[in-house]
């Protein structure tokens, strides 16, 4: 039985490439879904082709949007906003681990405070 909590974790790194923020925000998530919340998590892809990305999470029991890879960091940061405000909307709680995830949180929180966050 699923809850009505959702919950979006963004995150700067994320499995199956190594770090700790990413160990954190995978243990994390599952413990939630674990519990019953519904899991979304942002991050970007680590790997040039996504590959190792693409296999490691359809495995898992919630979705994983992945930033795909771009020389270019504006492109990158851009499409990050873009899916935190598309999907900020759905998600109940969202929990931010990295430095740029908790700016992007707040940057975005900035303009729907008051319509959307509380």
């Amino acid at each position: 039985m699923k809850s009505s909590k959702k919950i979006l974790i963004v995150t700067s790194e994320f499995p199956p490439q190594p770090g700790g923020i990413g160990n954190h925000a995978f243990h994390l998530a599952n413990q939630l879904s674990k519990n019953f919340y519904e899991v979304e998590v942002i991050t970007d892809n680590r790997s040039v082709s996504g590959f190792e990305e693409t296999t490691f999470d359809l495995e898992l029991p919630y979705t994983v949007y992945r930033i795909k890879v771009n020389y270019l960091r504006f492109f990158m940061y851009f499409k990050r906003i873009f899916f935190l405000i598309k999907l900020i909307k759905k998600n109940k709680i969202i929990i931010a681990s990295g430095k740029f995830s908790l700016w992007s949180v707040a940057f975005v929180s900035f303009f729907l405070t008051g319509s959307i966050l509380q």
